[in-house]
């Protein structure tokens, strides 16, 4: 440990250190003080605690645990400064989450340029995730069926992230006593607290949940449907979807009773080779009338040539939907549709549903 990191110094420096841990590999230290924590990162540079303890915010944002800034200072050293909410980083115990060289390839080499200059550190949340999404008129807010998305790219949820691969609904982990703690929890204030801003939000919101041994929590919002959840969302929608917009345009949600099918839904994502890294674009498609005998097949990234045949154009190309009874009888529709679709390269996950 560098002298100027010894106890005797933080303490003088900010009277908050009752003990420290240190990983060894990656040179952190995590200051946990009576009254708030700070991560010490000596691997990439001095960091100023004073400074770091002055900049504390004092409003809580749910999930965040620390902000990064780097400055850059005499052409080769970089100046961390660590600072977080009111305190108690205890998921930091169970180890340490931070990629030190992806923060590197960030703000030390530029990697993204001006959008990689701040990173935010979040709390550790383990858990399945799901997804509500929520129809709202500003006052009121009727949530839709759950879902369940899978982000990464292979089966048995391996690979890099990716938009979303397939979603099925609903999801069988997401009760009625978690639904009812989400409401009162979760979506009512965030409601309420849009409207106390002067800014009562009429549309869609996505709620992207963690369902962890505290409970639910929240890992990001959107003002949108989500893709690919929407699509196996709406398949089991019995209200008219045009009568909720325009309930929620004129305030008027509480009056409407929005119904839903039994059974469920599954949407599979059909992507092009290489996804989500470089892929090549323009490769005939072929079985898609065969494949809506039996599904929805809704385009994503394709265009139509000239001579009415379809060509792939993105890295998520395809997303086939299907319903059934159950979730199990929704998977097999959904695959043995795909079953009839072809490209050069085209790769999906065969584990939607059941991983």
């Amino acid at each position: 440990m560098d002298d100027w990191f010894t106890r005797e110094r933080i303490d003088e420096d900010t009277d908050v250190l009752s003990e420290y841990r240190h990983w060894e590999e990656t040179h952190c230290y995590l200051l946990r003080g009576r009254e708030r924590s700070l991560l010490i990162d000596t691997g990439l540079g001095i960091c100023d605690i004073r400074q770091a303890v002055d900049r504390l915010t004092d409003r809580p944002v749910a999930a965040v645990a620390t902000h990064i800034h780097w400055d850059h200072i005499g052409g080769h050293r970089y100046f961390p400064e660590f600072y977080a909410h009111e305190a108690e980083l205890n998921w930091l115990s169970g180890g340490f989450p931070l990629s030190v060289e992806a923060v590197r390839a960030m703000m030390a080499d530029n990697k993204f340029g001006a959008s990689g200059s701040t990173v935010v550190i979040e709390e550790c949340m383990v858990g399945p995730e799901v997804t509500v999404l929520a129809f709202c008129d500003g006052k009121h807010l009727v949530p839709m069926l759950s879902s369940q998305d899978h982000k990464r790219a292979y089966d048995g949820n391996q690979g890099p992230n990716t938009g979303g691969m397939g979603a099925f609904c609903p999801s069988p982990k997401y009760t009625p006593e978690i639904a009812e703690r989400c409401m009162k929890e979760i979506f009512l204030p965030t409601v309420a607290a849009m409207k106390a801003e002067g800014r009562p939000f009429k549309g869609v919101i996505y709620f992207g949940l963690m369902l962890t041994q505290d409970g639910p929590k929240v890992v990001e919002y959107n003002a949108r449907f989500g893709d690919p959840e929407c699509q196996a969302v709406l398949f089991l929608l019995e209200t008219d979807l045009l009568d909720i917009f325009l309930a929620c345009r004129n305030g008027t949600l509480d009056h409407l009773n929005i119904r839903w099918k039994d059974g469920a839904a599954c949407c599979l994502v059909l992507a092009s080779g290489g996804y989500p890294g470089s892929y090549a674009k323009g490769l005939p498609i072929t079985g898609l009338e065969d494949a809506g005998q039996q599904a929805v097949v809704f385009h994503a990234g394709t265009k139509l040539g000239d001579d009415g045949t379809v060509f792939t154009n993105g890295g998520r190309v395809l997303g086939v939907t299907a319903t059934g009874p159950d979730l199990n009888a929704a998977i097999d529709s959904a695959y043995a549709a795909t079953g009839h679709i072809h490209f050069q390269d085209m790769h999906f996950r065969t584990d939607i549903g059941r991983v």
